[in-house]
């Protein structure tokens, strides 16, 4: 699915260093937002240079955040999380690039919490021109990600997975079919990326905010979606 089709408060990029648009989905969001979202970027601090001179405006693990006032993002769009994932042609640990992978989505959740917004959708970050094994880093992802729902499922309302290749959400479905019960899958094989009319709380009670207990729990980590 296309990530700018999907609506929610927030979408995650997957970007480079200087923050400042480049290619896959980065490009996609930067040409989608306009100059304003590169302006925007662009007034963030810069922390360093790379070893090709360029600005670091987020070190690869980091998140930082941009709003979307004055930009072409729509679909309730309210801010744009831009996170650097690892890049393995340049980096041959992959126990370090696990690691800073996590960091990526350990990173952009606390940033949900920060800015209290109930919804975000996420690329696959480092799985295209950055090589990262698309079964591994969906691992990673997942993980991650319902690690934190479990502590923190009553500050989110719907956390989407949006894939465009076949092999990412194919590896998305098999974490989902093993952590969540089968009959309590979303599953969104969208090819007409038309997700307006989608509406989760009528496959899924919202958990109650009194006597929270392991089964709210589960019960919103179901509600995550994963959308091709």
């Amino acid at each position: 699915s296309d990530i700018l089709n999907v609506k929610c408060e927030v979408i995650v990029n997957a970007a480079k260093n200087d923050l400042l648009g480049g290619g896959g989905i980065d490009g996609i969001i930067h040409a989608k937002a306009g100059i304003e979202l590169q302006n925007k970027c662009r007034a963030l601090p810069v922390k360093g240079k790379d070893e090709k001179g360029f600005d670091i405006r987020c070190h690869t693990g980091e998140c930082e955040v941009t709003d979307t006032d004055r930009t072409n993002l729509v679909n309730d769009f309210r801010y744009v999380f831009h996170t650097v994932g690892p890049d393995c042609r340049k980096e041959n640990d992959m126990n370090l690039n696990a690691k800073r992978l996590k960091s990526c989505y350990e990173n952009v959740v606390q940033k949900v919490l920060e800015k209290d917004v109930k919804t975000i959708a996420f690329c696959c970050i480092s799985t295209g021109v950055y090589k990262y094994p698309r079964k591994d880093a969906a691992k990673i992802a997942y993980e991650t990600v319902t690690s934190w729902l479990e502590k923190n499922h009553q500050s989110v309302e719907k956390v989407i997975f949006c894939t465009f290749e076949k092999d990412d959400y194919d590896a998305y479905i098999d974490l989902h079919d093993a952590h969540v019960p089968k009959s309590s899958v979303i599953i969104n094989d969208d090819t007409s990326n038309d997700l307006s009319s989608y509406n989760p709380t009528e496959h899924f009670p919202v958990p109650s905010t009194s006597n929270t207990n392991e089964s709210d729990s589960v019960s919103n980590l179901s509600r995550s979606e994963i959308y091709n």
